[in-house]
């Protein structure tokens, strides 16, 4: 096991604070990305799309898929609380249509070329 100020040296980690100031810090780091002041995505590269995107939401939509079923839909819950279950189905559902949406359109990419 490794403790925060070496996982922080070997890269694991972006930042360490002291636990009294985590929660400001937070709100600190928060503030700072809601301000624009740091951006996850350049802007210059927002508007080129090409086939790797498609394929990126692909692999996306289908990890958030894998996880669905792994930590929610087998949950025990869901065999106990039956609208539990029933909305994690219709999640599921609406997750397999925007994954199906995402490759019909990688098709119809495929075949304008």
């Amino acid at each position: 096991m490794i403790n925060a100020k070496e996982a922080e040296r070997i890269g694991l980690v972006t930042m360490v604070v002291p636990h009294e100031e985590l929660e400001n810090t937070t709100w600190e780091l928060e503030e700072k990305l809601v301000k624009g002041k740091e951006k996850l995505v350049e802007e210059k590269n927002q508007n080129k799309i090409n086939s790797g995107h498609y394929h990126e939401y692909l692999d996306r939509a289908s990890i958030a898929l894998d996880y669905i079923y792994q930590f929610i839909r087998c949950h025990p819950l869901n065999k106990r609380e039956l609208k539990l279950a029933k909305q994690c189905e219709k999640a599921e559902s609406e997750l397999a249509k925007l994954y199906k949406l995402a490759g019909d359109l990688l098709e119809d990419k495929k075949n304008k070329k």
